[in-house]
Parts: C-alpha cells; structure tokens; sequence
C-alpha cells in the first residue's frame, strides 16, 4: 500500500508525524475544531451552532497531543465531554471507546 508523501518541510509532518493516521491526536483535534468553528459541516449544528467552543490552549496542536498523550489516548479511543453541554477543554474531555461514546451520546440527558 502507497504511503502519503508530504511535500518537503511541511509544518504538520514536522511538529508531529502523525497527520495521515485518520484516528491520530492530529486528525481528532483537527475534527474536533471543525465541528466547533466550520458551519459548512453536517455536524456544526450540533456542536459549534449549541455554542460548544474549544479551549484557548487546545487552538494549539502541539498542547492538545500533550494532553492527549498524558492523559491515556491510544488509537481505537475518541475524544468525549463528560458534560455534552460543555466546551472542549482539559476538564471536560476523557478519552473512550467508540461504543461508550456512542452509549453516552444516547443515555446522558
């Protein structure tokens, strides 16, 4: 299987490697601001358009794959907000499995 060339000196390539894994902390921060800031995506409405915003520190990468990292994420976890109703922030997130995010999703009121 052909492996994704980045040009040379790309910035993502450099700071952390791990931009073309689709379950990478990169890919999942890059999600996650996208369906906080990017109206143009199916799932703004419920998350940007509820008024759910991404921390100051977490605008940056490199703070958010620290985070991630020290706090257990490993690939086959996702990202989830303990309160729905809340932003994405350090005391707000846990990293879960696809299903537990999926069971809360429908039970947490």
């Amino acid at each position: 299987m052909p492996r994704h060339r980045f040009p040379e000196g790309h910035k993502y390539r450099e700071i952390h490697g791990d931009a073309v894994n689709r379950n990478s902390p990169y890919n999942i921060w890059k999600r996650m601001k996208q369906r906080c800031y990017n109206p143009k995506l199916a799932a703004f409405k419920d998350y940007g358009g509820k008024g759910v915003k991404v921390c100051k520190a977490w605008h940056d990468y490199p703070t958010f794959r620290v985070w991630a990292i020290m706090h257990g994420w490993h690939k086959g976890l996702t990202l989830d907000r303990i309160n729905s109703n809340g932003d994405y922030a350090p005391d707000n997130c846990q990293w879960v499995t696809k299903s537990i995010n999926t069971w809360r999703r429908w039970h947490t009121v």
